[in-house]
């Protein structure tokens, strides 16, 4: 539960290119709303990699000479982190958000600052984790028929 001085308090810091009358509830919104589209990205970018024609057309080719990287990359979890570490290193990370947010709403905490290869990790493992679910989810609502996965039927019986 949060202190009600987290919802309450302007912050400078954080209120940088908003308008001074907007509350802290509203900027904790806005990254929330930016997090949340933040995995949105990631989790379709994984999926056009790993799963869609366009990783299989431009992406495969290329990774499947090497065998670490060919399993990585036709992983929706796995392709998920490694795109989630290089968004966070190059657009925008949501560990630092979340990271200077905890810093500003609790100043007696302390807390140093977040170095970028950590914010890195700590966005991959969880674009990893939220596109695992998400991939999970849709395989329980609508499940890829084994011959689609093998690439042949002969383990189904025999049409007459």
């Amino acid at each position: 539960m949060l202190p009600s001085f987290f919802f309450q308090r302007e912050d400078r810091a954080l209120s940088v290119g908003y308008e001074s009358s907007r509350s802290f509830q509203a900027v904790a919104v806005d990254f929330g709303v930016a997090i949340f589209f933040w995995l949105l990205v990631v989790y379709g970018i994984s999926n056009a990699i790993a799963v869609l024609k366009f990783g299989q057309l431009y992406i495969h080719p290329w990774t499947d000479k090497i065998p670490v990287v060919r399993h990585a990359v036709r992983c929706v979890a796995c392709a998920s982190m490694w795109v989630g570490a290089l968004t966070s290193w190059f657009l925008f990370s949501p560990a630092s958000l979340v990271w200077l947010t905890v810093r500003v709403a609790w100043p007696v905490l302390e807390l140093p600052s977040l170095p970028a290869w950590k914010a890195c990790f700590v966005d991959g493992a969880v674009a990893s984790a939220v596109s695992y679910l998400l991939w999970s989810i849709t395989e329980w609502l609508v499940p890829t028929p084994p011959e689609s996965v093998t690439g042949n039927a002969s383990h189904l019986p025999d049409a007459m």
